[in-house]
């Protein structure tokens, strides 16, 4: 049998011990600082940190006063006004696109038959081609910029 001898080194304080400045903050909290330290919290039983279910489902129950299923579907927004709205707007807008482009395109015909709308319906038909020749040359040059060419 071994025996190792002593080698000078001091034995371990108790780890109850504290040092100056812990005796004086736990004083300062008003503990005992000659008081053995708390255990350790035991852990809670799974079943005890979980709510209980009878209330949550207390509070699930539907209210006593509605009975009236219908009253839930009458308390939701009315949605058709908001999508017939978009809808007239729509094709109020379409309309007006069909009724320009018969004009436009009914022009000579319009001004043999009422000689007095010559000059507005010139006028009008000048400012389509303005209209369609801006929109071909911004075309064209997208084009170029997009195939990279002078072309």
């Amino acid at each position: 049998m071994q025996v190792q001898p002593e080698l000078g080194v001091e034995a371990a304080a108790p780890a109850a011990a504290l040092s100056p400045t812990q005796r004086r903050l736990a004083m300062l909290k008003g503990e005992d600082p000659d008081a053995p330290p708390p255990e350790p919290a035991k852990p809670a039983a799974r079943r005890d940190l979980l709510p209980d279910v009878e209330e949550i489902n207390s509070t699930l129950q539907p209210s006593e006063g509605s009975d009236d299923p219908d009253a839930e579907i009458d308390a939701l927004p009315d949605l058709t006004r908001r999508r017939s709205g978009f809808r007239s707007g729509f094709f109020l807008m379409i309309l007006l696109l069909v009724v320009a482009a018969a004009v436009y395109i009914a022009a000579p015909k319009l001004v043999a038959q009422f000689p007095a709308m010559e000059g507005a319906l010139t006028a009008y038909v000048a400012g389509v081609d303005g209209l369609r020749i801006w929109l071909n040359d911004l075309m064209n040059s997208a084009t170029q910029a997009l195939n990279g060419g002078d072309g």
